[in-house]
């Protein structure tokens, strides 16, 4: 066989068996291609799957990292995280208006509680930790996991997986956020590295608008899945307030959080809450409201480090202690005697009361030391609390 037949016959498309003209078709007959050549050409493809190093689990022994993140149960425990979080916020899964924002510093804390303390100087500013979730085996960021996890994108393959984790011959993916907001959770999608990185100019552009007094476009048309300029154009500040603004619609609530028009903040006006100045087309969508909420009779407590300037909470008792002991050595022994002393008393009540789930041993017998007379700053000392 000739190449100009040999390429001819390799344009055709085959239907049960049968050749198909191409649209530059001579018109001259069609050639069958037998199906052996068929055969051949998955057997090539085959053999030419890429090998490479991907992660061990560091839990499960011999076994590849993540396997688990593959899972109908690693997704639905998943979206319970992500459904019972977003409550707390009062919104929904699906909700997009305006961003919901939560840095891992607010991760263990009651939205509420929030809410009462929020103020101008207690604002979380970018840069610090991102929100983080872990499943099985595997720990990442929120984003991340957010991506992964989406519904439009589910099931996951095995070669995703491994892109995911960064091994392989492919593209690296990044979680982008495209309302230019590192701490927000709802306006994520997966893409690659280099077309996550252009976004930045997207993020100058609004800011650029917003300052001349200019009027800021909805969306960019650069990207198919659009960079949400309204809300890039939103410091952290007013993107927080707005949101403990879309909590109180969404719970019932008369409070509102204090904020103050920072000194340097560099555009005209100052969106502290809802309706937003004209030029803003930015509105809850009420379907998405949460009422409900989601904690319980016999919750957790708080944790909150009391020497901080802005808002730092903790998911376990001895990190908060930990934080206190290494982080605020200027604090004189007494006072952080008395704050571990203070909130070792409310976490053994709180472990008094639950009826399920797991004691730890050492830290309850920290506890029982923190709250008994002779507590002292030796007995801090000799825990050997790790930063």
């Amino acid at each position: 066989m000739n190449r100009a037949l040999h390429v001819g016959i390799s344009r055709q498309i085959l239907q049960n068996g049968e050749a198909i003209p191409s649209s530059q078709s001579t018109g001259q007959p069609a050639i069958a291609i037998p199906q052996k050549y068929d055969r051949i050409e998955k057997a090539r493809v085959l053999d030419s799957l890429p090998t490479y190093d991907v992660p061990r689990s560091k839990k499960f022994g011999d076994q590849q990292k993540g396997l688990d993140w593959l899972s109908q149960h690693g997704k639905q425990k998943f979206d319970e995280f992500h459904r019972n979080l977003l409550a707390q916020w009062g919104v929904k899964p699906g909700y997009e208006s305006t961003c919901i924002l939560c840095p891992e510093d607010w991760s263990g804390l009651e939205p509420t509680l929030l809410l009462r303390r929020f103020t101008t100087q207690k604002c979380p500013i970018k840069g610090n930790r991102r929100l983080t979730y872990a499943y099985s085996d595997h720990s990442t960021s929120f984003a991340r996991a957010f991506v992964w996890f989406r519904n439009q994108s589910w099931p996951r393959s095995g070669i995703e997986l491994d892109n995911f984790f960064g091994v392989g011959p492919f593209k690296p993916k990044d979680a982008s956020h495209t309302c230019h907001h590192e701490y927000c959770l709802v306006h994520l999608t997966f893409e690659a590295a280099n077309i996550n990185q252009d976004r930045k100019a997207c993020y100058d552009y609004a800011r650029f608008l917003r300052r001349e007094g200019l009027p800021i476009p909805k969306h960019c048309d650069k990207h198919n899945e659009p960079c949400l300029l309204q809300l890039a154009a939103l410091s952290t500040l007013e993107r927080f307030a707005i949101q403990f603004n879309v909590l109180s619609q969404a719970k019932g609530l008369m409070q509102k959080p204090f904020v103050e028009r920072p000194r340097r903040h560099g555009y005209p006006t100052f969106e502290s809450g809802l309706p937003l100045s004209e030029g803003f087309d930015l509105e809850p969508d009420l379907r998405y409201l949460e009422s409900k909420t989601t904690v319980k009779q016999g919750s957790k407590p708080d944790l909150l480090c009391p020497f901080c300037a802005r808002i730092k909470g903790f998911k376990s008792i001895v990190g908060l202690w930990s934080h206190i002991y290494h982080k605020h050595q200027d604090v004189e022994n007494e006072k952080r005697l008395q704050e571990i002393r203070s909130s070792a008393t409310l976490w053994r009540a709180y472990w008094e009361v639950r009826k399920t789930g797991a004691q730890g041993k050492e830290t309850m017998a920290k506890i029982l030391q923190a709250t008994s007379d002779d507590f002292n700053w030796g007995t801090v000392e000799s825990w050997n609390l790790r930063i």
